[in-house]
């Protein structure tokens, strides 16, 4: 099954069945750090990278069991989105993880609601996600 990479350098998205490396595999690029991207949040970090909100990972959740939507930023961005998430989004400090190499935020979907219901908290969180990601200010680094 294919699986949706990111480049935050050049934006370009390519859909491979496995990519063992950081580099931007697009020729001339020198983007690193190509990661992951749930395809339902694609738009949405796509818009915050080229708005310099620097993410690392995210999760757009999962409709059969209790699940976490998330993003994960870089931890240069935490003082700039500490007091504005999006409404029922939990914040986990970089003090928490690992390293302290990212923060993130997330919404947890219960497994005990029915399907039809997170289908459409599914679907609702993810669209308010990219509102939110289309709200926000564009952040240049000091």
């Amino acid at each position: 099954m294919k699986k949706i990479y990111l480049c935050p350098k050049c934006y370009e998205v390519f859909a491979l069945d496995s990519y063992p490396g950081e580099i931007c595999p697009r020729l001339g690029c020198g983007g690193f750090f190509v990661f992951g991207v749930d395809e339902a949040m694609l738009e949405t970090i796509i818009i915050l990278n080229k708005k310099g909100y620097k993410t690392k990972c995210c999760c757009s959740g999962h409709v059969h069991r209790l699940s976490n939507i998330y993003i994960a930023f870089h931890p240069e961005c935490e003082d700039r989105l500490i007091n504005n998430l999006p409404e029922g989004f939990k914040f986990v400090p970089s003090s928490e993880h690992q390293d302290n190499d990212k923060f993130d935020f997330s919404f947890t979907i219960q497994d005990d609601i029915p399907y039809c219901e997170r289908m459409k908290l599914f679907s609702d969180k993810n669209i308010e996600l990219y509102n939110w990601a289309c709200s926000l200010p564009v952040f240049l680094e000091d």
